[in-house]
């Protein structure tokens, strides 16, 4: 039988792989389109033509971690960084009031308007810190009992 922590932690797993997957996807499959929405973006030509590659290949680099077990944390910390970035350039351009720019997400959300992408993005930033949290803990538990499982004392010697 599987742990709770253990299918809550595989649950957001494959929540962010929903999300990270068809995003990735959709940048690769319609590059062109993104590049030039990186281009209209309110940064300049050389940031936004780097983006335009840089973030296609984090979010492969992110999907890779997911999927491999002894790298998930890692995964989750990168898949946090790259959301709190988004949340963060979303809320900037909302509050720049830039709601005019063209959504370069992909998929279904810009159909959602600024102001509930920040909160979708906020969600997802939320599961990855909270997978992250689990992993961290069920991995420093499983170290933690197998050494008392193997006589020693549960606490690290200095």
């Amino acid at each position: 039988m599987m742990m709770p922590r253990k299918l809550i932690v595989i649950t957001l797993l494959a929540l962010l792989l929903l999300l990270w997957i068809p995003a990735c996807l959709d940048k690769i499959l319609h590059f062109a389109v993104f590049k030039n929405g990186m281009l209209a973006q309110p940064i300049s030509t050389t940031f936004a033509k780097l983006l335009s590659y840089a973030v296609p290949i984090a979010e492969i680099i992110i999907i890779l971690l997911l999927l491999i077990p002894r790298l998930q944390l890692y995964g989750c910390l990168l898949s946090s960084a790259l959301l709190f970035a988004f949340s963060a350039y979303i809320l900037l351009m909302y509050v720049a009031d830039a709601r005019s720019l063209p959504c370069i997400c992909g998929s279904l959300i810009p159909q959602l308007g600024w102001f509930w992408h920040l909160w979708f993005n906020l969600l997802f930033l939320a599961l990855s810190i909270g997978a992250y949290v689990l992993i961290r803990n069920l991995k420093q538990s499983n170290y933690s009992g197998s050494i008392v499982a193997a006589g020693g004392s549960a606490k690290r010697s200095v």
